[in-house]
């Protein structure tokens, strides 16, 4: 007052209602700068919790539509289905397609969950932090319960998003590794016709050592198509993952899908190890019964070898004997030395005969042997 009013004389003292007055306008003054301050603040919360909330419409949308496009991709593209095990090929083009797809949906997932949904949740912990120091000691909330489920709604659509997209991985991985069962199953078969037609076209003659690297041969690629056998039985097939979904939001139209798609692949699977053991087991007993047919031959051709031993043995040992007899002849003169010697060759010639590991002994071993393939008549059943 005395500001405005210089050239007025001073009064003595401010009038107390005066004085009053001035005080409480100050403390008004400060209490509506106070609620305009705070309201102003309350305001900026509300337009922040607005956009947050827009942000969380957008991310919403945004997940459900990542989740439709992976059911899609599921249900048009990495399923595996029955009809499409015509169209597989020995390269990796269809595992590549399929994997740069998924690799795409998981870039641009991950890319939204940087840039946006981990923004999100540190805004949503500075709204709610704030908010409190802003109420404290007070009743007064800005941040309702429908705001805090809104960013349980967010985490749980990306937990299920996430789920999703592993999943789909699951199922590109079931696909390829089908696709490769299926492939290495089919070069399987075509490896037994092949040694199928081998077998049937070699025949079984030659000589002993012949007839042996042939045998040997055979068995050594019966081996391998046995041991291709196992390693798709044991390492491929039971590496296909067989992938369902748990979650309780999901249809049980699509958990029967899931089931049912995996059920066939189990027939699928088991029905090829099956025809791939009825391929080893026909080979098996085809090759045996070459190597019957070569029991025989090789106990024929061992005969007629044992044979022209003994023959020769038998000539050289009648040359032996003639020579003695010789000495014994009336028109010759009897020499005793050579007479002694006649008669030690005759005794060796008689005791070689007596013998019981003699070239005699072994044709007649050989000969049994001999004897006894040909009475087999197992190999007689099965030609008929």
């Amino acid at each position: 007052f005395v500001e405005y009013f210089p050239k007025l004389s001073r009064p003595m003292a401010t009038p107390d209602h005066l004085e009053a007055r001035m005080e409480s306008l100050s403390r008004t003054a400060v209490r509506f700068q106070e609620n305009v301050e705070a309201r102003s603040r309350e305001l900026e919360l509300i337009k922040q919790r607005m956009r947050w909330e827009d942000t969380v419409r957008q991310a919403l949308l945004y997940l459900s539509e990542q989740e439709a496009a992976i059911e899609t991709f599921v249900e048009e593209k990495a399923r595996w289905q029955s009809d499409t095990q015509s169209a597989i090929h020995s390269d990796d083009d269809e595992e590549t397609v399929l994997r740069t797809e998924w690799s795409n949906i998981y870039s641009s997932l991950k890319d939204y969950e940087e840039k946006t949904l981990v923004p999100l949740q540190k805004r949503f912990e500075s709204l709610v932090d704030e908010s409190n120091n802003h109420f404290n000691n007070t009743n007064i909330t800005l941040l309702p319960t429908a705001f805090m489920k809104k960013m349980q709604d967010v985490q749980a659509a990306q937990e299920r998003t996430s789920y999703y997209l592993d999943f789909s991985n699951q199922v590109v991985t079931q696909r390829c590794l089908v696709s490769a069962f299926i492939l290495r199953t089919a070069q399987l078969e075509q490896s037994a016709e092949l040694i199928r037609e081998e077998f049937i076209a070699t025949k079984v003659a030659g000589g002993n050592a012949h007839i042996a690297g042939l045998l040997e041969n055979h068995t050594e690629r019966l081996e391998k198509f046995k041991a291709g056998i196992d390693d798709v039985r044991d390492h491929l097939a039971t590496s296909i993952p067989y992938p369902v979904r748990e979650l309780q939001t999901v249809s049980t139209q699509a958990k029967i899908k899931d089931e049912t798609t995996n059920s066939v692949i189990h027939e699928t699977v088991d029905m090829r190890n099956t025809r791939l053991d009825e391929l080893w087991a026909s080979l098996q007993q085809l090759l045996e019964s070459k190597e019957r047919v070569s029991r025989r031959r090789l106990s024929l051709h061992s005969f007629k070898k044992q044979a022209q031993v003994a023959e020769a043995w038998i000539e050289s040992r009648h040359e032996i004997l003639s020579n003695s007899n010789s000495y014994m002849l009336p028109q010759m003169t009897v020499d005793l030395e050579k007479l002694k010697e006649a008669v030690s060759q005759a005794d060796s010639v008689e005791q070689a005969m007596k013998s019981n590991d003699t070239v005699l002994s072994s044709l007649n071993s050989v000969f049994d042997k001999c004897i006894s393939a040909f009475q087999d008549t197992s190999l007689d059943q099965e030609e008929e």
